[in-house]
């Protein structure tokens, strides 16, 4: 398992939208890169300014030229791999760097590889203490909470729609307990990475409250600025392919965040459905669209009637092949998915299909 640095250029770059880029490496370096990887994480090291070449060690001061980003897929053939930045969004040593890239620059990768188990390591699965800086209440059941901390600095930015373990303090305490020992399990639950402001080392989370009980959604009912959370994560981004002919993503209100954030990720040119739907009129946000996405806001309070199925039947299948994201209520998230595969187009590499809770 040790340490491999890789020396790697530029061989191709796509603009997926506005502020998303995507960069294709080569190298040599790349002949031994681990398959099957995608949405694992790599240290990527960009030069130092005034040099064009990174420096591939550890040495002091070393980290400043290192962030997260996730494996998007890799050319075992062509030892060419994939990785997907945000961009024109934010300013960052990495961010900047994939803004101004071009066929042939040097950049470096970090990773560490479990040979027994055949997965990447991550560098050092990071538990994160943070504390609330805002509160805004979008609607009566979503409460929308920014995180600020020292530790949030060297969060991987491009995240968005990934998700997060979020850890709240034990019962009579004020900091949670940042491990995953015996018994920490219950104070800590899965939520959607909904926004990043890596100059301010701010995260966004939204939490749906007021509709039931749990010990993540009372703490958030509850939050006030200066309150403390733990982050561990982010997992990898959800939706499979922002580039595809065209997208379908359903999600009721359980996954309204993490169907919000992919929306807002993907390009300007996307088609496709979005269905959402919401307990009340009142639960409805505001989502930057692309303009050739038909978003359809369906209210429903009764969630145990699988209403999106009937709206998923009712659309116009369009040419090509969709991105598929499809999350909620386990069996209307079986039943919807159920009849999607049979659509011409359908490709199983390209749907995502998660049950968020069970009824």
């Amino acid at each position: 398992m040790k340490p491999k640095l890789r020396l790697t250029q530029v061989h191709e770059v796509q603009d997926l939208s506005p502020h998303m880029r995507r960069i294709v490496l080569r190298g040599d370096d790349l002949k031994d890169f681990p398959i099957g990887q995608e949405s694992a994480h790599v240290k990527v090291v960009v030069p130092q300014p005034g040099e064009t070449k990174p420096k591939l060690e550890f040495g002091l001061g070393a980290k400043k030229s290192m962030r997260s980003y996730t494996v998007h897929s890799f050319d075992a053939e062509q030892h060419r791999l994939t990785i997907d930045f945000s961009v024109n969004n934010h300013s960052g040593i990495v961010a900047d760097w994939a803004a101004q890239a071009r066929h042939g620059d040097y950049l470096g990768l970090y990773i560490r590889f479990d040979t027994r188990k055949q997965r990447l390591i991550s560098m050092k699965p990071k538990l994160r203490l943070t504390q609330v800086h805002e509160v805004q209440d979008l609607g009566p059941h979503m409460r929308r909470i920014v995180l600020r901390g020292d530790d949030l600095k060297d969060f991987p930015v491009g995240q968005e729609s990934a998700h997060v373990k979020v850890i709240v303090p034990p019962p009579g305490e004020t900091k949670p307990k940042l491990a995953f020992s015996f018994g920490a399990k219950k104070w800590i639950r899965s939520y959607t990475v909904r926004a990043f402001d890596s100059e301010q080392h701010w995260l966004t989370i939204d939490f749906s409250v007021n509709n039931h009980s749990g010990v993540v959604a009372d703490w958030a009912v509850q939050a006030k600025p200066g309150d403390y959370l733990g982050i561990g994560g982010p997992g990898p981004v959800k939706h499979t392919d922002f580039a595809a002919d065209w997208h379908l993503i359903v999600g009721d209100f359980s996954a309204l965040p993490a169907l919000a954030a992919t929306v807002e990720k993907l390009p300007k040119s996307a088609k496709g459905y979005v269905l959402a739907q919401v307990p009340t009129v009142e639960d409805r946000q505001q989502i930057d669209v692309p303009p050739h996405l038909h978003f359809q806001w369906i209210v429903n309070p009764d969630v145990l009637r699988n209403e999106l199925l009937q709206h998923v039947q009712q659309i116009d299948w369009m040419d090509g092949q969709p991105a598929i994201f499809i999350a909620g209520e386990a069996s209307q998230v079986k039943a919807i998915h159920g009849y999607v595969e049979s659509q011409p187009g359908y490709q199983k590499d390209k749907t995502y299909a998660s049950a968020y809770w069970q009824a």
